[in-house]
């Protein structure tokens, strides 16, 4: 290897180094590391660090007043993205639980759709649907 390249290298190294330890050293985040070290070690109740960074993030959303704004921890961000990039097929139906059946109601087709114009039937399994059309409908993405 030329001397020119390793002399490269050896910058480029030194750099990232620097780097790394100046965003190791940034002042809100060993704050927060701090606080979080001090209440694992001392608090009198053992307490996870992955619930006091959740704790920790959800309070900074908080803070905002928005409620737009909020903090998604990362299995709840995969179940998000699992959903917005489900593929739906079917007949094209906005549907909606009877409260007081328990049925599924068809609330309106959807224009453009199969359903649109037509006559159907929402079939429901044994036992109902129970509270929530979330069970069927995923049972329907299947």
């Amino acid at each position: 290897m030329p001397r020119r390249n390793l002399l490269v290298i050896v910058a480029v190294k030194a750099v990232c180094l620097l780097c790394y330890q100046k965003a190791e050293r940034g002042r809100f985040g060993r704050v927060l590391v701090d606080a979080m070290e001090q209440i694992h070690r001392r608090y009198v109740e053992p307490i996870a660090p992955a619930e006091l960074f959740a704790g920790a993030m959800e309070g900074m959303v908080a803070r905002l007043n928005d409620p737009y704004s909020a903090y998604i921890d990362p299995e709840q961000f995969r179940r998000f993205n699992e959903a917005i990039g489900a593929r739906f097929g079917g007949v094209g139906i906005q549907v909606s639980l009877d409260p007081k059946t328990g049925q599924l109601v068809v609330i309106s087709p959807l224009a453009g759709t199969p359903a649109h114009g037509g006559r159907y039937t929402v079939p429901c399994p044994k036992g109902g649907l129970g509270r929530t059309t979330r069970p069927r409908l995923a049972r329907s993405r299947q």
